[in-house]
């Protein structure tokens, strides 16, 4: 951006980049020459492979839309203003989907190395209720936290918060559920709660955003939350 002045395809650039060098570096690491055989034929291997991958698809789809749909409807309906403030409100539950994040990856190899054990109840139950506590907090604290990370126009976008973080609690929950059902190899059941909350959250967020507003988009996001939850469990 600055030696270069490229402007966006340089930032696309640096992405791209950035992740060729690494595949390449893993490649070279764990010397993926020894593991190709062109002449190998595993039809039912591939069959397999295809037959897990191909709902998770799906399941990226329909997150993609749950965490998209609502900013499409508030746009529609109460203007790229209301999107504003909406879309600035998710600043502070970033910070609790950045502890997720962290727990999904040490939990995603664990749960499927030691499926059916006895510790995979254990952690998962001590995680959520580590999110928990972390939420309560982050909900204490919203306002102050608006002040130092929100504008002054959109300091307002606090009210909008806490429901915002007990969804990203109860996707915690449904995140921690995926690597299970990968030990199970379920991966329809990780798509059908996608697609079901996919559909429920564009109905909600139609139905509360025309009653209350850009709250209505919040309380939609949590409901559809628990659906996947629910589903996934």
């Amino acid at each position: 951006l600055l030696i270069f002045k490229i402007g966006l395809i340089g930032f696309f650039l640096a992405n791209i980049f950035s992740q060729i060098t690494s595949a390449l570096y893993l490649a070279i690491k764990v010397k993926i020459v020894d593991y190709v055989d062109l002449k190998c034929k595993a039809y039912e291997l591939t069959y397999d492979m295809l037959k897990y991958s191909i709902p998770l698809i799906a399941t990226v789809i329909g997150w993609w839309i749950n965490s998209t749909a609502d900013k499409y409807v508030v746009v529609f309906m109460l203007g790229t203003a209301a999107n504003g403030l909406l879309s600035v409100s998710y600043k502070i539950p970033q910070i609790l989907n950045t502890f997720q994040g962290i727990f999904t990856q040490a939990w995603q190899i664990s749960a499927i190395k030691e499926y059916g054990e006895d510790d995979t109840s254990t952690f998962y139950g001590k995680t959520n209720i580590l999110m928990c506590i972390v939420c309560a907090g982050l909900i204490i604290l919203t306002r102050p936290l608006a002040h130092i990370l929100y504008a002054r126009d959109f300091y307002a976008a606090w009210r909008y918060v806490p429901f915002l973080l007990v969804s990203s609690v109860i996707n915690c929950a449904s995140g921690l559920l995926g690597p299970i059902l990968s030990a199970k190899k379920d991966s329809k059941a990780m798509m059908l709660s996608a697609l079901v909350g996919a559909g429920v959250n564009i109905i909600l967020n139609i139905a509360l955003v025309y009653a209350i507003g850009i709250q209505g988009a919040t309380i939609a996001t949590v409901i559809c939350s628990y659906i996947i939850y629910a589903v996934r469990k």
